[in-house]
């Protein structure tokens, strides 16, 4: 007798038998949490101006530069340099 031969003969021998309120109720939270799942799944995706920022390398580069250029300048004008 084949695997698919017991299966058959065991699920023909089952009684089943359910009861529609318990299954509406974990169908009805079941889909609650599946929406909230997909509602803050959407509101996370928007890409921040940091991360977009950070892909490009011409802007990481003038980033550093800029920061660069701004840390001599204090340094210079806390030494009372001109």
């Amino acid at each position: 007798m084949s695997s698919a031969d017991k299966m058959r003969r065991l699920f023909d021998e089952a009684a089943v038998q359910t009861n529609a309120a318990p299954d509406d109720a974990i169908f009805e939270k079941i889909k609650t949490a599946y929406t909230q799942t997909v509602e803050r799944r959407s509101a996370r995706q928007e890409p921040s101006t940091w991360s977009f920022a950070m892909k490009s390398p011409s802007i990481r580069f003038a980033g550093g530069a800029g920061i660069i250029v701004a840390c001599v300048m204090g340094v210079l004008l806390w030494r009372g340099t001109p």
